[in-house]
Order: C-alpha cells, then structure tokens, then sequence
C-alpha cells in the first residue's frame, strides 16, 4: 500500500514537473516581455499603475469586472509578479501561470493511478493529459499572462467536484467544494456553472445513499446561492451580443463543435467522445450497481465539461467553425472522463462476453481518434503559435522603439504594429511614468530576448 502511494506521488511529482519544463521552453521561445492586448488597459491602467502611483481603490480593486468576468485571481497573479520581480512583464506572469497549471495534469495523473483501472487506460489517460500539456494545443493560454483566470477555474473546479466525490459527507469538505466553487465563479462568468456540476454530483451522492437529504438540502442550498449571486452581479457587454449563436441550428452546431473537441469537422465525434460515459451509467442502472467514487468524480467532471461548451455555444456561438486554442482547456476534462469510461466499461461483469472483439474496438477507435485529433489541431496551432509570436516580437519592438524614442507618437502610427488596437489608448497608458518604468527591461537584453529599438524600422516616419 505504502509502496504504490510513493509510485503515485512520483509519477504525479514528474507530470508536475515535465509539464512545467515543456511550458517554460514554449514561453520562452515564443511569448514576449511586454504586456499584449487586454494586459494594457486590464493590468497596466487598472492594476500596475494605481499600485506603484499608490492610488489604488482596494474596495473597488478585486470586485472590478473585465468583460463579463471578475479575474480575482489574475489581479493578485499580477500584483504578486511586480511586487517578486518589480516588473510589470508578461513572461513572469506566465511563468507562474504554469506552476498553477501544472497542478492539473498532475491531479488527474493521480487520480487514474489510484483506481482499479486496467493498467492500458491508466497509462492511456495520463498520456492523454499530459499530451494536451506538452503540445500546442492550448497556446493562447499559456503564452500570455493574463489568461490564468483559464487554470484557476479549472483547478478549482477539479477540486470542488473531488470534494463532493470523495468527501461529500464531511462538514470541512462542503465547506472546501462551495468555496472552490465561489472561487471558480470569481475568475470567469462560466465558472459560475462549477456550483451546477458539484450539485449534480452531491445529488447522485444522495440517490446513491451516500449523503442524507438533509445536509444535501443544505449544501445545495450554498450553491444555489453562489449561482445566483454570480448570475446575478455579471456584467453584461452590448458588444458582445453579436458574439453569440443566433439561432437553434447555429448552437447546436458550435455545440457539435466544442463537445467534439480534440475531433473537427465531424459531428459524429461529440457521440464519440460521450458514448462511454452514457453506455457505462446505463449498464449499472441495468445491472443495481454502484459506481465508485472516482466514477462519481469523473462524471462530474464531464458534466462540468459540457456545461462549459453550452455556456460557450451560447456566448460565443457566432459563426464558429472551429475551436480556439483559448477554450480546449475547459474541454479537457471531458476528454479525460472519456477515457476513463472506456477503462470502466470493460469492468463491468459480463461485459467482455457481452461485447468482445466490437467493445475493443470501439476502445481502439476512440482513443486513436482522439490522439489523430491531438495531431491535426498541433500541426495548425503550431503554425498559428509562431505567427503570433512573430507579430509579439514585432510589436515588442515598437515599443522599444517608442521608449527610446522618448515618447514619439508616430512610432505608435501604422504600418508598427503594437500591441494594442487603440494606438492613442496605448500612447496614453504608457505617458504614465510608473508604467515606464515598470518597462525598464525593454532597455536591454533580457529573457533571452534581444529587446532596443531596431535603427531599420520604418526610417521613413522619423
């Protein structure tokens, strides 16, 4: 027993830390120093500026909305990079970004390896998730900074619907799983939806006899409280109403999409994907069984999942045709829970007889569809990957050349590019003295980048 929770922990202990090598290579080679996009006027205007000016309003610091979401833990993530570095610089904050991140490919590592799981979908899980970290395939996330509200909510997420899996029962876990679940609701709107999955969970704990009706009521109605309350105080943004899915047909289709995430195009894979979790519950109805707990914590994680991809379709329907590299983080787990139950089905008495050569099969086809799907999508946001740093290092540039320049507002001007869709809104947050010098680094060669104003760029404008 003592010998397989040191395995445990030792293959946890080395995803960690894979993970985080892998992650820090990419942000190394391909993100850049300076803040990029929403960091401008999200971080330096709202958050680095008022600090170093010591003008900041705490009352109004945390609870201050980005878009539709809250980003608590992305502001302390920002304040906590410029109070260890004293810079305000982008590739700090997705260095820490990663030693949160990597957390999640652990924990679900761990949790596959301590289960009855035949040992192929044990391994075949982790290589999974630990694919998804070491690929491209969420790039958009882990080479800025400011995304690490994505790792929070998961993580939080994961931690919740553990608690009412595993714990469900004791008062210090319901404590835990609605405050990871109000914590999950503070870093993006959809984290709000966390509250719904660890409900769902607890009611099949009680359907199961596991927790009494009453303490089910009273968890359930923390929840309930934590979702209104989320509900309730999210901002609404006119212009993002053009974002969502217009009509039925064109939900259900970027539903297709995202519930069928790593597999494009075909709308057979949301099927796929989902298929064993459903025959795997329907089989134990059938046959008066109980599932484990970590069949429980799986479930949950699934419903979770696809709570995510309605919330998305909803919002963020209009005209999709793929899946951005930004969201296949809160699909992940879905993906996870897919392997899982192909691993769970072959468990079930008779099953082998039942199915045979069809069930193996089906378990040979949907893993490799999902490795296929992992291959196709790395290829393109490879290719995405280093556009985006290319145009990162370019915009990097311009700034340097606009410090160095002393504050010139036509190196601000097309064809620069910057980093920012409002060049006058750029000009405007970097006459801000703390915010030059919270850029000091753009003056030298640091992060292993070559930063100074290139003398070629755009002569003709000067």
């Amino acid at each position: 027993m003592q010998k397989r929770v040191q395995t445990q922990l030792l293959v946890s202990a080395f995803v960690y830390l894979l993970v985080v090598f892998v992650r820090f290579w990419y942000i190394d080679k391909f993100s850049v120093a300076i803040p990029y996009w929403d960091q401008w006027d999200a971080e330096g205007a709202k958050i680095v500026a008022p600090f170093l000016d010591n003008t900041i309003d705490w009352s109004n610091f945390l609870w201050e909305a980005h878009n539709e979401h809250r980003t608590i833990p992305t502001k302390l993530i920002t304040l906590l990079s410029l109070l260890l570095t004293g810079e305000w610089n982008n590739i700090y904050e997705a260095r820490i970004n990663t030693l949160i991140y990597a957390f999640i490919p652990a924990f679900l590592s761990h949790i596959y390896l301590d289960s009855s799981l035949q040992r192929i979908f044990k391994f075949s899980g982790i290589i999974l998730v630990v694919l998804f970290a070491i690929l491209p395939l969420g790039w958009e996330n882990f080479l800025a900074g400011f995304q690490s509200q994505f790792y929070v909510m998961v993580l939080s997420s994961l931690g919740a619907i553990y608690m009412a899996s595993f714990a469900g029962n004791r008062a210090n876990a319901q404590v835990a799983m609605v405050g990871l679940s109000a914590l999950s609701a503070m870093c993006m709107a959809s984290g709000m939806l966390t509250a719904v999955a660890v409900g769902v969970v607890l009611t099949l704990q009680m359907l199961l006899g596991s927790l009494t009706s009453k303490r089910w009521s009273a968890i359930g109605l923390a929840l309930l409280c934590v979702f209104i309350f989320a509900l309730y105080t999210m901002p609404s943004i006119p212009e993002h109403t053009a974002l969502r899915a217009k009509s039925i047909p064109e939900f259900t289709d970027a539903l297709g999409h995202l519930l069928g995430w790593p597999i494009r195009t075909y709308h057979w894979a949301p099927i796929v994907i989902y298929f064993p979790l459903t025959i795997y519950f329907s089989r134990l109805i059938i046959q008066r069984s109980k599932p484990t707990r970590s069949d429980i914590f799986f479930y949950g994680i699934a419903i979770w999942s696809v709570l995510q991809a309605i919330a998305l379709a909803y919002g963020r329907g209009e005209g999709m045709i793929t899946v951005t590299s930004r969201y296949a983080d809160v699909l992940v787990p879905g993906v996870a829970a897919a392997v899982w139950f192909t691993g769970r089905f072959f468990a079930i008495k008779n099953v082998s007889r039942s199915f045979g050569g069809v069930g193996i099969a089906g378990a040979i086809f949907l893993l490799g569809a999902i490795v296929f799907g992992f291959g196709e999508r790395t290829t393109d946001d490879w290719h995405e990957m280093t556009a985006r740093s290319s145009q990162l290092q370019a915009s990097q540039n311009t700034i340097s050349c606009y410090l160095e320049s002393g504050g010139d507002a036509r190196v601000l001007q097309e064809p620069n590019p910057i980093p920012y869709p409002d060049s006058a809104r750029l000009q405007m947050i970097l006459e801000n003295e703390s915010i030059r010098n919270s850029l000091d680094y753009m003056h030298g060669p640091k992060q292993g980048k070559t930063m100074g104003c290139k003398n070629e760029m755009h002569k003709e404008q000067f």
